[in-house]
């Protein structure tokens, strides 16, 4: 499978996730719930991914935690939304390399 094939066969499946959780909860309209208030835990798993980085021992679950929780602490919209993006993508090249 090339790598077209790849990101094709990601993204066809978290569509069909997307629409079944449409037919199960509805359209999503839930307030964002963001915490700003947790940015020292931020700073904790920034600290951790930068010295397991250094060390060469960094996994995809370190950086999807400092994605996920720089996602859970901002709070202006437009910058909420890069973050969303950039969790996303994290997740996406997880997915790629376990589809490769």
């Amino acid at each position: 499978m090339n790598q077209l094939d790849i990101h094709l066969s990601i993204w066809r499946d978290v569509v069909a996730e997307r629409q079944q959780q449409t037919l199960e909860h509805g359209i999503n309209k839930l307030p964002d719930g963001t915490q700003p208030d947790l940015w020292p835990i931020l700073d904790q798993i920034r600290a951790l991914v930068e010295a397991k980085t250094e060390r060469g021992e960094h996994t995809f679950v370190e950086v999807l935690a400092e994605e996920f929780l720089e996602v859970i602490t901002e709070a202006d919209p437009a910058r909420l939304d890069r973050e969303l993006i950039q969790l996303t993508a994290v997740c996406v090249a997880w997915l790629e390399r376990l589809r490769t």
